[in-house]
């Protein structure tokens, strides 16, 4: 849902009802995987989570940023 080019992250928001099947898991599945092997690291929050504790998903969310440092492009 989010990609931050700059530190090369990922941040996939999923609802519920884009998200519970098992077709619908098995493709974010390939999906993660497809980006991971362009080197871009992949945050994925569900629904409820960031319901119920929002302010945990963002700090996971930033401590990726922290962690991965900014890219530099010639």
């Amino acid at each position: 849902d989010f990609y931050l080019p700059i530190h090369n992250i990922v941040i996939e928001c999923d609802g519920v009802y884009w998200h519970a099947s098992q077709e619908a898991k098995e493709r974010d599945m390939r999906k993660d995987k497809a980006l991971e092997k362009l080197g871009i690291i992949v945050f994925r929050f569900n629904e409820d989570d960031i319901h119920k504790n929002a302010d945990k998903c963002v700090k996971i969310a930033l401590r990726g940023v922290k962690q991965f440092p900014r890219r530099t492009y010639d």
